[in-house]
């Protein structure tokens, strides 16, 4: 009899662990979806959706749940400290103001790797290999003939000391100038992302995303703070879109626009796993109709 009471005991301090760490992980990590809309005077208008996934972990890409496993084993494997991705199609316009971010014709690598990290160029070499296999893309013509390690551009975007701040040893960059961006690359950078085709994912319509004046993708990672003293560094993953419609009318004056007619479907659902979303409409100096 007291053998299987303790039997019992075990099985229920056993759950009660098991419980608490599932908490723990779902707290360890947040997900949040924005879209920023703005009109522009030539007729244009701008979306620019950008996706965070934060991990809030001493000890990251384990105990995957909201961060892309694909992702996350690519960069423990070669050792990544910071990277940043975009790959665009077209050219913007300087009438249309600056860029939520620049992303230049073709595509874009800049990739700062850990301190201590050994045979970098043997790890660069192995990187864009692996990169251009997940996301659809010719990165493994990022050979040493186009790859360079700037001095003075290109710093750490995340936390870094001072010291490995300046090591331009540990950065490498290159680009592609000529690549062309399509439906290939946006559906394994979509399929990164905790909710697909619910959220504000569910307004990417590729037939009107590649319909457009200008488009562009983008992944960037970086350490950042775990908390205020920021005596250790979690994982922030954000995926960025920006696209620039023409929705200029014959109504002189006036730019008339909604989700459906624009992207070609309305906005109906949620996503489950955000803890935030939000979407802004910069109308200061416009006079926009919204049909939501």
């Amino acid at each position: 009899m007291a053998t299987f009471e303790r039997c019992d005991l075990w099985i229920y301090f056993l759950t009660l662990f098991l419980s608490s760490e599932s908490i723990i992980l779902r707290e360890n990590d947040t997900f949040n979806e924005e879209l920023f809309v703005k009109p522009f005077k030539s007729g244009h208008e701008l979306f620019f959706f950008q996706f965070t996934t934060l991990w809030n972990s001493r000890k990251p890409y384990s105990h995957y749940r909201l961060f892309p496993r694909s992702l996350g084993d690519v960069l423990s494997t070669y050792n990544v400290q910071e990277l940043h991705l975009t790959q665009a199609q077209g050219f913007w316009k300087h009438k249309w103001g600056y860029p939520p971010e620049d992303a230049p014709p073709g595509v874009e690598l800049w990739v700062w790797f850990k301190p201590g990290t050994l045979n970098i160029d043997k790890q660069w070499s192995d990187l864009v290999n692996a990169l251009g296999g997940l996301f659809c893309s010719s990165l493994n013509f990022m050979d040493w003939k186009s790859t360079v390690s700037p001095h003075w551009s290109f710093r750490p975007q995340g936390v870094a000391t001072k010291s490995y701040h300046m090591k331009s040893m540990y950065l490498r960059y290159s680009a592609l100038p000529k690549e062309i961006v399509c439906t290939e690359n946006l559906t394994p950078w979509r399929k990164l992302l905790p909710c697909d085709k619910v959220g504000l994912s569910s307004l990417f319509n590729t037939a009107k995303l590649y319909d457009s004046s200008y488009h562009s993708i983008g992944i960037h990672v970086r350490p950042i703070c775990l908390e205020p003293k920021c005596s250790s560094a979690s994982v922030e993953l954000k995926q960025t879109l920006s696209v620039v419609f023409d929705t200029s009318s014959s109504k002189v004056g006036k730019q008339d626009w909604s989700f459906k007619k624009t992207l070609g479907q309305p906005l109906g659902s949620k996503c489950s796993m955000a803890t935030l979303s939000k979407i802004y409409v910069d109308i200061t100096s416009q006079q926009v109709m919204l049909f939501f």
